[in-house]
């Protein structure tokens, strides 16, 4: 009887100890169905998003943008006033202007490098095209700087998306890159290789539709 008892006992035990196994197992599958629900809500680094199409009136003419995705990305930092970046361009509340282009010559310390176009327009917009990096012995360095395949990428935009690629409103061409925000700053930035020490000729034209309250247009290079 004694045997018997301890027999039974032992498998009271067995069947305890695989009952708390399967809970465990059931709760960390449960667990791990969460975490990869959030994973595929909120990817980390960028995000996706799809632009419908619009229209809007650029100096006179209807631009129409393009559906189109795009990705942001954490690009830190977002603004040509923090991190220490080589301001090319600053305008402060200019009046409406039609295409002018902005050169410069820079000269990069590293291997890789990053353009940031930054905008706030209110209440119109800029645009912007033929944005170009070259130097004397190399190609263009920059993708897609016409903006003539119709979408955005490789330039990516930052954490606030409020423009898009649109057509008939191109410096050349058919497109240009057209920002309308309102109430803060976004920004369009590209990475791009570079060989030290060789000066790069940086150039863009810009258009700023309308006057307003308060339009901030900058460019700048980060050395990352």
């Amino acid at each position: 009887m004694e045997l018997s008892s301890q027999h039974n006992h032992q498998i009271s035990k067995n069947r305890l100890w695989i009952i708390s196994l399967v809970i465990i197992l059931v709760i960390a599958g449960f667990i791990a169905l969460v975490i990869g629900i959030y994973a595929l809500m909120h990817p980390i680094g960028t995000a996706t998003t799809k632009h419908t199409i619009t229209t809007a009136t650029t100096m006179g003419s209807t631009t129409t943008t393009t559906a189109t995705t795009t990705t942001n990305t954490a690009f830190v930092p977002q603004s040509c006033t923090s991190g220490s970046p080589t301001m090319l361009l600053s305008l402060l509340n200019p009046s409406a202007f039609s295409y002018t282009e902005y050169s410069y010559s820079y000269t990069p310390t590293t291997a890789q490098v990053t353009i940031m176009i930054q905008f706030e327009q209110d209440p119109s917009s800029f645009s912007i095209d033929d944005v170009s990096v070259v130097n004397p012995s190399s190609p263009q360095l920059l993708s897609n700087g016409g903006f003539e395949t119709g979408s955005l990428a490789p330039w990516q935009h930052g954490t606030v998306v409020s423009g898009n690629v649109a057509s008939g409103c191109g410096h050349s061409g058919s497109y240009c890159y057209n920002d309308a925000i309102v109430g803060q700053t976004d920004n369009i930035h590209q990475t791009f290789s570079t060989v030290p020490g060789n000066t790069l000729n940086v150039s863009f034209y810009l258009q700023n539709n309308s006057g307003g309250s308060v339009i901030i247009a900058r460019a700048c290079i980060y050395p990352y």
